[in-house]
């Protein structure tokens, strides 16, 4: 994300707060990208965690990354010896359309069990319904 990208966003969103009459507290990590003016902003207020938390609090860096890129390296080395295995002089090379293929499916392989233990290992979600929420974002994270 680029810092032009964040302004984008957090002005839409306190255009969006101030529309319908809210107050919204944002928590982000502390990218360096993540600039925040409070001056600039009648509407939203942003928090910042503090550094090297997210590991215990994001599932996506608790384990979900991290499968997939071992899913995408596996299908980029095995793409690559097959080439090299016929001859090709460059086995490495990937063009974007076959990029995309591979982390399509690199995506896809990354289990539900996988995303579901990340999200346990959090604790952001209360034991009893995680479930349904889960089951939820499966449906939202598939489309």
């Amino acid at each position: 994300m680029t810092g032009e990208i964040w302004e984008k966003y957090l002005i839409a969103i306190d255009n969006m707060a101030r529309r319908d009459g809210y107050h919204l507290l944002l928590i982000c990590d502390n990218a360096s990208s993540h600039k925040y003016n409070p001056n600039c902003y009648s509407n939203l207020t942003v928090a910042y965690l503090p550094p090297n938390l997210t590991l215990h609090i994001q599932p996506m860096d608790a384990g979900i990354i991290k499968s997939f890129k071992g899913n995408y390296r596996k299908l980029l080395t095995e793409r690559a010896l097959n080439l090299e295995m016929q001859g090709v002089d460059n086995p490495y090379k990937v063009n974007q359309l076959q990029s995309m293929r591979m982390i399509d499916r690199a995506w896809s392989e990354v289990s539900e069990t996988t995303i579901r233990n990340c999200w346990r290992h959090t604790g952001i979600l209360p034991e009893d319904n995680y479930e349904e929420e889960l089951q939820a974002m499966f449906i939202q994270a598939r489309l």
